[in-house]
């Protein structure tokens, strides 16, 4: 026999997961980067152009069978891959990424929307062999985002960093957990109703 308590919890339990199973979807296209059909779904330029790789430099890929390799081009860095994503103004949302060390260099994240960068972040992957998740949160401003990493390191020596295992979601509302929660206690409800008849 459930009791009050053991209900309630299934409940609030059924409302985050239902919740939780929707926001995982990421609205980012081709952000496994394990090879070129990925590499597709991006824009890519610059004067030295990333490319997948699957093990250069003594960096494995974080997950999968390859990732973004920041291929550097002596004093001219500065290669990028983008891509503009559809959002809903005043959403919150959740950019996630590994970025990981080949030997030297630095690269540069922008979220921008409605031509203002809502963030930008710089790190450096000297480490070589060693991924570091990035979780980056912002609110949206205009109908579409632009997502962008780019090399900044000048002397890479085509051992830039790497990136892999790249997401986009939105992050709910408490608001909305709650909505979903009670559902869940509807549901529940329901179904005890019917199984006591």
């Amino acid at each position: 026999m459930v009791n009050k308590f053991q209900l309630l919890a299934l409940t609030v339990a059924i409302g985050v997961l239902s919740h939780a199973a929707q926001a995982e979807a990421s609205l980012l296209a081709g952000g496994a980067l394990d090879d070129n059909s990925d590499l597709a779904a991006w824009t890519i330029g610059g004067s030295s152009l990333p490319a997948i790789s699957n093990g250069a430099f003594g960096l494995a890929p974080q997950a999968g069978a390859g990732y973004l390799g920041f291929t550097g081009n002596g004093l001219n860095p500065g290669g990028f891959v983008s891509q503009t994503v559809p959002v809903s103004i005043g959403q919150s949302y959740r950019l996630e990424f590994y970025w990981g060390g080949r030997g030297i260099g630095g690269a540069q994240v922008t979220v921008s929307g409605d031509g203002s960068d809502l963030i930008t972040q710089e790190f450096t992957a000297d480490t070589i062999g060693v991924w570091t998740k990035a979780i980056l949160d912002f609110q949206a401003t205009s109908s579409s985002v632009l997502i962008k990493f780019q090399e900044t390191t000048v002397d890479s020596v085509n051992k830039g960093p790497g990136i892999d295992t790249v997401s986009l979601v939105a992050v709910p509302e408490p608001t909305t957990i709650i909505v979903w929660s009670l559902l869940g206690l509807a549901g529940t409800g329901i179904w005890r109703r019917k199984a006591s008849v």
